[in-house]
């Protein structure tokens, strides 16, 4: 089966295709709609950063800690790119980070 797909991102969309196994794929269409972050993303950032400095991550993930830390107050909130370097780094779905600050609206295809 040939799939055909079109989808026109604008800036602040993310689109992923993820190969899995037997030749199906999933297609992930995130589009973004900015919102004040939450105290969800608040808690989320924190709790994955754990016993970690916000300096020690800001350094791993090549941003200031003044930016993380406004992050993680909901004063600030991410690119796409910057969501995708942290949800890289403490392996964590950037949906489930981020939910409070973005309302999703999130397409997840099955083909085969």
């Amino acid at each position: 089966m040939e799939l055909f797909f079109t989808y026109i991102c604008c800036e602040k969309d993310y689109f992923s295709i993820d190969s899995l196994q037997n030749g199906v794929y999933y297609i992930n269409i995130i589009t973004t709609n900015r919102s004040k972050g939450g105290m969800e993303v608040r808690s989320n950032l924190i709790s994955a950063r754990g016993e970690k400095s916000q300096q020690n991550v800001a350094q791993d993930i090549g941003i200031s800690q003044k930016t993380l830390s406004a992050l993680e107050r909901g004063y600030r909130n991410p690119s796409i790119d910057l969501m995708k370097k942290i949800q890289n780094y403490y392996q964590i779905s950037m949906i489930t980070l981020f939910e409070d600050i973005f309302a999703c609206q999130y397409y997840n295809m099955l083909y085969k």
